[in-house]
């Protein structure tokens, strides 16, 4: 049968793990900020970061006693009034304040001729929906931004590949087996023919495609009136997911064999997303007379 899926371009999978680094050095002393790693990869390609909260780790080595570093965190970044006070614990930290536009201020207290860490945790901001994001920390006057997306917390971008797969439920039909008192095998083929079990299609797509699904079940007749659909779309990120539970105009199955075409489908165009359709007839055994017995095979 055929089906017409409605998707779009969304998927380069590969997993990228970025270390943005602004580095700002003096005749006396170097300062490097190491950026957390994003969360992950969107369907599109881009790195991504969950709202949350993130630690942001600043180096130095060979500061003066007295020196100053300013840094000025991303638009979208919330510094809370703690983890200046966690920071200010460092030993060598004279004091890490916020001034009135929002920069965080560190003054060292005595000189440090060795390299350490200073940690800084920060939260991005919640949003509502995934949005485009410069991840743009500057300490004094260097800057390495890195763009990347927002994600809203708790969700995770879908990954899709262009894909199709079939599957069954499981069926327990070995109530229908039994072994007489001579020893002889019995099947009740009437009982067996009057099970039924859900045989599922599934066709994945990372663009707009169209999909023909012809298939040929040996010994199994399809139930009429069974087949049913649902269709998944996803935004160009791979999220936003909207399923469309009763797929309308799937034909009416019977027999074994699936019909080669479907009807009067129309195509969707324009749809940034992919598709997800599990179609799913329920599949019988044929018919065919009363229950058989046999010997059983001997080793």
């Amino acid at each position: 049968m055929r089906r017409l899926l409605a998707g779009g371009l969304a998927l380069v999978l590969s997993l990228v793990g970025l270390v943005g680094l602004a580095t700002s050095a003096s005749a006396a002393a170097t300062i490097v900020i190491s950026q957390p790693q994003p969360s992950g990869t969107t369907a599109s390609g881009e790195p991504y970061f969950r709202a949350g909260s993130y630690t942001l780790a600043i180096g130095y080595a060979a500061v003066s006693a007295g020196e100053e570093i300013i840094v000025k965190a991303p638009n979208g970044v919330t510094i809370p009034d703690e983890a200046l006070q966690k920071s200010a614990a460092n030993q060598l930290i004279e004091s890490v304040t916020r001034a009135a536009n929002g920069d965080i201020v560190i003054v060292f207290k005595d000189a440090a001729t060795s390299q350490g860490w200073l940690d800084l945790e920060f939260t991005i901001e919640q949003i509502e929906s995934a949005t485009p994001w410069t991840d743009e920390w500057r300490v004094n006057d260097v800057t390495s931004p890195i763009d990347v997306v927002i994600v809203p917390s708790g969700q995770t971008p879908a990954v899709v590949q262009t894909n199709a797969g079939k599957s069954t439920s499981w069926t327990d039909l070995s109530r229908f087996v039994s072994v007489d008192s001579d020893g002889l095998v019995q099947i009740d083929e009437a009982g067996l023919s009057a099970v039924t079990f859900t045989y599922t299609i599934t066709a994945d797509s990372k663009e707009a495609r169209e999909v023909v699904i012809t298939d040929t079940m040996s010994n199994l007749v399809l139930v009429e009136g069974s087949l049913v659909g649902k269709k998944t779309v996803w935004n160009s990120y791979g999220l936003e997911p909207v399923e469309t539970v009763n797929l309308p105009g799937l034909p009416v199955l019977s027999g074994s064999t699936s019909p080669p075409a479907l009807a009067g489908q129309e195509t969707q165009t324009g749809v940034r997303a992919f598709v997800r359709t599990p179609v799913t007839p329920l599949a019988r055994p044929r018919e065919s007379g009363p229950a058989r017995r046999w010997w059983p095979s001997r080793c």
